[in-house]
């Protein structure tokens, strides 16, 4: 409303910095906020910024050849920085006006004063969140996994198929491009992907052959063989969508969701790089028939690695195939494209099959890890693909690789049905890992299942050790099967797998189709990488009273250890093994001398209250120690956990769980190492409770 009297006027104006013109101003209808049955005129002021936009209050406009543009309520910009975001804004905060009409007056030599700069736009919305689904990536010099979570170095010149599906009729198929950054180069790195899936067109995003650091690594776009733009916004009639997030290139097709990330790096040794993740829905899990390098969907890695029909090949069972020229004949033998029909890649001038391809190329050989400097292998501990980017790169390239490494533990651990939170940790902290198995909504669930065994697994081998470690649980019978476990690490690059079987009718089920594998279910990064929380679990929770209230303490360690002994204080008293004296306010659950189990301690608040032994607005601690019993060999993390129940009915009072891993000393009578404290304030309004750590592991 501000400028409708200088329509038809050139009047310059300075907003958020930038000399401006304005041009004209356009109005369109637009649905009320909050009620769209309802409409309100809105008002866009076209502005003139540069030769190659028109930029308008919540609008920017490309130019054509003629210099002509066509300002859109579907387009936003992000004043003040003028940036086209190519997608509407959520609801477009425009000015409400009345239909302008034209001038009548005369202009007046001194400029009617500019309007006052509009609230600015916020950005495009989020992309729609991904349904249930799986990712695999292709990340580095390239560093496989698939999607069920098998790791393994694929470093062959040429086109290999990421992802294939055998199904009749079907058309999925997503091809990579791998590129050496120099003709005596020992690896490669991922320069070009191209996307076939049904719904849409075929999506093709790649560096140039030329392309090098120096020029910024500039990507091209290819939509059915013809080059475009790459910009954000919707094209090929909706059936594709692209997003650019800084380095990040998102390319989602509509129809099936499938969806393909590629994040630009570059190298003074490894050049213009893409760390891709592809990512499926669940349906392409059931009536599919995939292939090639990221695998199969059925919660087994073992047999990731196939032949071009999807016949499985035996398993690598050991990192020195899975990174070295056993691996290298597998994806090249398998999955490197000889026949240029066979490509969708579409090439530059200058360019062709050939020229990219190498499949037969001899195995170059490995890299010796000994070469490793003490930096490196402070950085990067014993993560293979790490170091071998830090020997033939630098420092900067191996961070590079943890970096890229760390979004697919997290983005795998999110998307799978069998999930670990967290899944990356880091070194030097016992971490509480809650497992769980999602099968809410699934139709299939067997009646009589009633727990997931969980099982270690050796993340080289994929052997299943024969102790179970912990039972996931349906305590709510939603189908949310869960429990918590601790874990340490004292060693970067340490991988942590499981399996769970389902037991169902009290017998194991070791076939059944609810069996999942996780051999890279958790990760540790040094302090180096700054990958890993530092949270050491606990927390407070405040309650309105804790008048007819017990505390509960319950110390728990996984069934491959053996024989935890705690000792817990509360006022003048203490209980467990060997723990003396006691009193009123503690009662102790008993001596576990077994392996796995729990140790419980209640804790009676509210007698203690009512005896006056608390006072009002002061501090008193709970005392938490724990040591593994020295004769019976026990060693590793435990965990705490917390929470309040109800006197009377004994019911636990919902949401003030809190839960805490500590790392327990070793002894032979009452245990003395202090691991944590549990801390409650109680005033006449509120009472609150802490759990928290005393102590931590020394750092590696």
């Amino acid at each position: 409303a501000g400028v409708s009297g200088v329509i038809g006027m050139l009047i310059e104006i300075d907003v958020f910095g930038y000399e401006i013109t304005i041009l004209e101003e356009r109005s369109f209808e637009a649905p009320y906020p909050g009620n769209p049955s309802l409409t309100e005129k809105l008002a866009i002021v076209c502005l003139f910024q540069d030769e190659d936009y028109d930029v308008c209050i919540n609008v920017c406009c490309e130019k054509d050849e003629d210099g002509e543009s066509e300002c859109s309520e579907d387009t936003s910009m992000d004043p003040p920085t003028g940036e086209c975001k190519g997608e509407p804004s959520a609801s477009p905060t425009l000015f409400p006006t009345q239909t302008p009409e034209p001038s009548t007056t005369e202009p007046s030599p001194t400029p009617t004063p500019p309007p006052t700069p509009p609230t600015p736009t916020p950005p495009p919305p989020t992309p729609p969140s991904r349904p249930p689904g799986r990712s695999g990536s292709s990340n580095g010099d390239p560093h496989m996994a698939t999607f069920d979570g098998l790791g393994y170095d694929c470093q062959g010149e040429g086109e290999f198929v990421l992802v294939k599906d055998l199904v009749a009729g079907s058309s999925l198929e997503i091809q990579a491009r791998f590129r050496p950054p120099s003709s005596n180069s020992r690896v490669t790195v991922t320069t070009g992907v191209v996307a076939m899936v049904e719904g849409g067109p075929r999506i093709q995003v790649s560096y140039p052959a030329s392309a090098s650091p120096d020029d910024s690594c500039p990507l091209l776009l290819f939509v059915d063989g013809e080059q475009r733009t790459l910009q954000a916004g919707s094209i090929a009639d909706g059936k594709v969508n692209i997003d650019i997030s800084g380095d990040t290139t998102e390319v989602r097709f509509s129809a099936s969701n499938v969806i393909i990330t590629m994040r630009q790096w570059a190298s003074g040794t490894f050049g213009c790089g893409l760390h891709t993740i592809v990512f499926l829905p669940d349906e392409f899990a059931a009536g599919r028939d995939l292939v090639g390098l990221l695998g199969s969907i059925d919660n087994d890695p073992t047999n990731d690695w196939m032949q071009t029909d999807g016949v499985a090949l035996t398993f690598p069972d050991s990192y020195a195939s899975r990174y070295g020229q056993v691996a290298y004949e597998y994806c090249t033998m398998y999955w490197c494209l000889r026949d240029p029909t066979d490509s969708l890649f579409t090439y530059e001038e200058m360019a062709s099959f050939e020229f990219f391809s190498n499949c037969d190329q001899d195995y170059i050989g490995g890299v010796d890890l000994d070469m490793a400097s003490q930096e490196l292998r402070d950085l990067c501990g014993n993560d293979i693909a790490c170091l071998i980017d830090g020997i033939l790169g630098d420092l900067a390239d191996a961070q590079q690789t943890l970096d890229a490494q760390a979004v697919v533990d997290e983005d795998r651990a999110q998307l799978s049905p069998f999930q670990f939170d967290p899944s990356v940790v880091r070194t030097g902290v016992s971490v509480s890992i809650l497992i769980s198995i999602d099968l809410r909504g699934d139709d299939d669930i067997p009646a009589g299942l009633e727990h997931f065994d969980i099982y270690r697994v050796n993340p080289e081998s994929g052997e299943q050790d024969g102790t179970i470690i912990v039972m996931l649980m349906d305590n709510l019978e939603e189908g949310l099967f869960s429990s918590e476990l601790a874990l340490a690490s004292d060693v970067a690059g340490e991988v942590f797998g499981f399996r769970a079987v389902p037991s169902i009718d009290g017998t194991p089920d070791p076939n059944s189709s609810l069996v999942f594998t996780a051999i890279s279910a958790v990760r540790s990064y040094s302090d180096d990488s700054g990958i890993g929380g530092d949270e050491d679990g606990g927390g407070t929770i405040t309650v309105a009273s804790l008048e007819d209230t017990n505390l509960i303490v319950q110390y728990s360690w996984p069934a491959d250890q053996n024989d935890l002994d705690t000792q817990t204080s509360f006022l003048d008293g203490s209980v467990g093994f060997g723990c003396f004296p006691s009193n009123p306010y503690l009662e102790f659950s008993g001596d576990n001398t077994g392996l796995g189990g729990e140790e419980v301690v209640t804790v009676k608040v509210g007698l203690a209250l009512d005896d006056e032994a608390i006072a009002l607005d002061a501090a008193v601690d709970v005392g938490l120690f724990a040591g593994w019993y020295s004769s019976a060999g026990g060693s590793g993390p435990a965990l705490v956990c917390t929470y309040l129940v109800d006197e009377t009915s004994g019911l636990e009072i919902p949401e003030t769980r809190l839960v805490l891993p500590v790392d327990p000393g070793t002894q032979s009578g009452c245990s003395s190492t202090a691991v944590g404290k549990v801390e409650i304030v109680i005033s006449a309004a509120e009472a609150s409770v802490t759990l928290s750590a005393l102590n931590l592991l020394p750092p590696s």
